[in-house]
């Protein structure tokens, strides 16, 4: 099954468990949230791409997240974690929200994207500061 070895994060986001549980099993299990699953996808991914809402347990994912984990490209889509926010994914739409707390999150990655991708140059990994 697609799901197979999913670390106890990932399974309640994309099993769309209620926020008290995704929240309990963050507090709990606080080293899930920067646990990638057998397919190589953190929680910031999965939660993006189904459309977590904020006060829904985004927040807590967000928060703990390795900042690194936020810069990060989406394998499949070459997208930062805010901008899969912003799309939302097939039935999910996306949470208002979310793509503005997690753009809060890191906005150097929103300035240095759109002034490197104004000058041609693409997207370039930022240094932490």
């Amino acid at each position: 099954p697609h799901n197979r070895y999913l670390p106890i994060l990932q399974a309640a986001i994309i099993n769309k468990a209620p926020p008290e549980i995704i929240k309990s099993t963050i507090n709990y299990f606080s080293e899930s949230v920067n646990t990638a699953d057998s397919f190589g996808k953190y929680p910031i991914d999965i939660a993006a791409h189904h459309g977590l809402a904020w006060d829904g347990g985004m927040k807590e994912v967000v928060e703990r997240s390795d900042t690194s984990l936020l810069e990060r490209e989406d394998a499949s889509t070459g997208l930062l974690p805010f901008m899969v926010v912003a799309v939302g994914g097939g039935e999910n739409s996306y949470n208002v929200g979310a793509v503005f707390h997690t753009i809060k999150a890191r906005p150097k990655l929103v300035q240095y994207f759109g002034k490197h991708n104004q000058e041609g140059q693409g997207r370039k990994r930022i240094q932490q500061t």
